[in-house]
């Protein structure tokens, strides 16, 4: 599969997050070395020329408003995970 890829761009609006996909892409991609990492707000900061390749698009999207994340979450969702991901 990775020489049909020409990039894998990884984002997210959070740094922190982009850290442990980039040391998580040390482990599982160990031979695929075109992977950006951009810290964005999904595709907000990503440069427009690399829709003209072959790229793989993969999302994570936020599925739980503000309000019911604090009210229903439970604890060991509001431990592991930021509540910037549920935004």
């Amino acid at each position: 599969y990775q020489e049909k890829i020409d990039k894998l761009i990884l984002t997210d609006i959070s740094a922190e997050a982009l850290e442990v996909a980039k040391e998580n892409s040390k482990k599982y991609f160990q031979k695929f070395n075109k992977i950006d990492f951009i810290v964005s707000d999904l595709l907000t900061d990503v440069p427009k020329d690399i829709f003209n390749k072959k790229v793989l698009l993969v999302a994570n999207l936020p599925y739980i408003p503000d309000e019911v994340f604090e009210e229903n979450a439970e604890s060991s969702t509001k431990k592991y995970e930021p509540s910037l991901a549920f935004l």
